[in-house]
């Protein structure tokens, strides 16, 4: 993510651009990888959505691809365990 920001430092005026993977995971998909990476159980308390709540919310990459030739670097799977990995080593 830091690599768009900087290259989109780069565009000339101002842009809207999405970051993201352009594909959508459920929560439950979400927790799975969690507890996965941390080794740790997540426990989980099911409620109803709150107002506004969007069903399914995917960023659409296909600007940032175009304008600044992007993508994503790591799967979520990934992302999660070098962000795990990175604060077990600094606490």
């Amino acid at each position: 993510i830091a690599d768009a920001h900087v290259k989109a430092l780069e565009l000339d005026g101002l842009h809207e651009l999405n970051l993201g993977s352009g594909n959508g995971i459920s929560l439950k998909q979400l927790v799975d990888a969690l507890q996965e990476v941390s080794g740790k159980k997540i426990e989980i308390i099911k409620s109803p959505p709150r107002p506004g709540d969007p069903l399914k919310l995917i960023a659409k990459i296909a600007k940032i691809q175009a304008l600044l030739n992007w993508q994503p670097a790591f799967s979520l799977k990934a992302g999660l365990e070098k962000t795990f990995s990175y604060f077990k080593n600094i606490t």
